[in-house]
């Protein structure tokens, strides 16, 4: 499936451009994407942590960065790790500032697709959390 396929492009990602380059990190973004949805939450974690590590490290642009924040803050309120997902979620709404219009939409997207896959878990309290994040970003 497709987690297949962004383990296999990340590899060759990371060994043909390294591992700071943008088509890498979207691709660990992608597989993280895909390891939150379907509810493997550790290992979507560890991907989504090493995605931030490198953008901070790398000076990586706000909008990439609020992704992975974005996701790190999913996995932990869905893990019922509220303190650790709303460092994440106060993250996000301090560099709100430094995003573009139209990048504080996608971010803002983002939070709201990720609000109604908690909904569709039966978890509407954390859906609400990441719902809130998403109207701020998307100015609702």
């Amino acid at each position: 499936g497709a987690e297949a396929l962004f383990r296999k492009a990340l590899a060759a990602r990371r060994a043909k451009l390294g591992p700071a380059a943008n088509l890498t990190l979207a691709t660990m973004h992608h597989l993280a994407q895909s390891l939150t949805v379907q509810g493997r939450y550790t290992e979507a974690e560890r991907v989504a942590a090493a995605e931030l590590e490198i953008l901070e490290k790398s000076g990586g642009a706000a909008v990439e960065r609020g992704y992975a924040l974005t996701e790190l803050a999913v996995i932990q309120i869905a893990q019922r790790r509220g303190e650790a997902g709303e460092k994440y979620l106060e993250e996000l709404r301090g560099m709100a500032a430094e995003l573009r219009p139209e990048q504080r939409a996608t971010v803002g997207e983002l939070a709201s697709a990720y609000a109604q896959m908690l909904r569709s878990e039966k978890k509407k309290r954390d859906a609400d959390r990441v719902e809130g994040l998403a109207r701020g970003f998307l100015g609702r």
